[in-house]
């Protein structure tokens, strides 16, 4: 693959950081940064900058829009040195009044009461597309993966506790910080640990969350941190299951390499029917319909890793009493088109 950056890489980063490009444009941007370690190391020396610009911009101080397109402009005027390097350098430039604005906030707050001081929390936030998949450092050092369309917020800075927000599917390996929680957010159910890794599950489109513990503990809970409502405790090898419409939470001992194999490109399957067509639907970005209730209950045991889908709907057919049908994509108003749509049926002899 070329690792060439695309001549319209620059002109298309600002709307990317600021979530206002089309979804083609932002297919150029992914498959650049992911062509290559050297395109993603540009495309996080471009992101340092732009960020940096975001806090200096609520300073009143500065225009981050600006100050992308002057690297741009430095980039484009130093052939013989490392855009890396470059990009680096002016994002440290950038982040020093940053530096310098976090201990004012800091020190200025010493001496006054909690409840007549408030700073405004910047937040940040990392997405994945359809399809990919990336790595992410947090700024306390924990690591988390993230799976296809996901979307993680987290402070820039983090106070009395460690909050992020997660929507999609995602593996976190927690730095151990006994005084400073690690608290993930996720509306329906919340999470609470001190140094543990786990994979959790919260699409939103979906009807329930999913947690499968692999080290530590961790405390489910509801509400906010403040005045958290503790719900129950998880040990290692545990698979917790919160269902919306009962609002309960279930928990069952589990093989977490089951759950967490997304993380190298399989999929591993022992499941009900319904089940498997929910994983099939999330890991190819289709909308699958099982027709026939009966087929429910079907247990269906499999490890798929590059397989197409259409390779997996033959196995399929091979292996369980059913056929399918396929309609094509249609081209939306929005100049996006539609999934495409998959009927199962229960095979008829």
């Amino acid at each position: 693959m070329s690792t060439e950056r695309p001549s319209q890489v620059e002109d298309l980063l600002p709307g990317y950081f600021s979530n206002e490009i089309g979804e083609a444009d932002r297919v150029i941007i992914e498959n650049w940064k992911n062509s290559s370690e050297k395109s993603l190391k540009d495309f996080q020396a471009f992101k340092m900058a732009w960020e940096a610009g975001k806090i200096l911009t609520l300073m009143k101080q500065f225009n981050a829009d600006v100050a992308l397109k002057k690297v741009e402009s430095r980039i484009s005027k130093s052939k013989k040195i490392k855009i890396t390097a470059i990009l680096y350098k002016i994002a440290a430039i950038l982040l020093l009044p940053l530096i310098i604005y976090s201990g004012y906030l800091t020190f200025s707050s010493i001496g006054k009461k909690s409840d007549s001081t408030q700073v405004a929390t910047v937040w940040n936030e990392v997405k994945t597309s359809t399809g990919m998949q990336s790595k992410f450092t947090l700024p306390d050092g924990s690591q988390v993966w993230l799976n296809s369309s996901t979307t993680l917020k987290y402070p820039l800075v983090f106070g009395d506790y460690r909050e992020v927000e997660l929507s999609g599917e995602a593996f976190f390996d927690v730095q151990k910080k006994e005084n400073l929680p690690f608290i993930l957010k996720m509306n329906k159910i919340n999470i609470e640990v001190v140094g543990t890794s786990f994979n959790v599950l919260n699409y939103s489109e979906e009807s329930q969350t999913e947690i499968t513990l692999k080290s530590g503990k961790i405390k489910l809970f509801s509400g906010n941190y403040s005045d958290k409502k503790e719900i129950t405790t998880m040990e290692p090898g545990q698979r917790a299951v919160y269902v919306d419409s009962l609002r309960k939470v279930f928990i069952d001992d589990v093989e977490v390499i089951k759950y967490t194999a997304w993380m190298e490109g399989k999929l591993i399957i022992d499941d009900p029917m319904d089940e498997v067509v929910r994983k099939l639907n999330r890991w190819f970005n289709v909308d699958m319909i099982l027709q026939d209730k009966s087929l429910h209950e079907y247990i269906y045991k499999a490890t798929f890793e590059d397989e197409t889908l259409d390779q997996v709907l033959e196995l399929l057919k091979l292996s369980a009493p059913i056929e399918y049908t396929s309609e094509p994509r249609k081209l939306l108003s929005n100049g996006t088109f539609s999934k495409r749509k998959i009927i199962i049926k229960k095979r008829t002899i």
